[in-house]
């Protein structure tokens, strides 16, 4: 059997702000990023998609010699 202890009045830590890797949030309409291969990996593809959702912004992404190019475009 499991030994488990039930707790009361332990507060709850606040969360920690997640930093965004990418950089997203510098760019400017027309602005873009370039993510070397050595970098590139499917995270900043579904980072960008996550990112314009959740700010309502929209991104196009391409693959390029030697990586991956995000730009913003709204």
């Amino acid at each position: 059997m499991i030994n488990i202890k039930v707790e009361k009045n332990i507060p709850i830590p606040t969360a920690a702000k997640k930093r965004n890797t990418y950089g997203f949030f510098n760019l400017k309409i027309g602005d873009s990023v370039f993510i070397d291969s050595a970098n590139h990996d499917s995270n900043a593809a579904a980072a960008a998609k996550m990112y314009a959702r959740r700010n309502r912004l929209k991104f196009v992404m391409r693959v390029m010699d030697g990586g991956l190019r995000i730009w913003r475009t709204e």
